[in-house]
């Protein structure tokens, strides 16, 4: 699919209602341009947590993450960079971080 704008339209995203059992339906998008995590590596490791913040002070909102770069390490990390820029004032609901099953 191709984008022509900055976000990509993610449809209807479901959204947990007081009823447990029957969801409702929400719109959102995305935004197509991310930061990646793939192949921080070991010495990467050390400098994930600051780049991930500077990602977002620079603006980004879209963040892209899986177990499987490095055992949860790559995670902690990005939730360390989150950690300190929500407490800088930041909302985690403006975040989409992605991650792979």
């Amino acid at each position: 699919m191709l984008c022509d704008s900055s976000t990509t339209h993610l449809g209807a995203l479901l959204e947990t209602s007081n009823n447990a059992s029957s969801p409702s339906l929400q719109t959102s998008s995305i935004p197509a341009i991310g930061l990646g995590t793939f192949q921080a590596g070991p010495e990467g490791m050390t400098n994930l947590e600051a780049a991930v913040l500077k990602a977002l002070e620079a603006g980004y909102r879209h963040i892209d993450t899986a177990w499987a770069y490095g055992n949860g390490a790559v995670e902690r990390k990005v939730g360390e960079a989150l950690a300190k820029w929500m407490s800088k004032g930041g909302r985690r609901e403006d975040i989409f971080l992605v991650t792979k099953l």
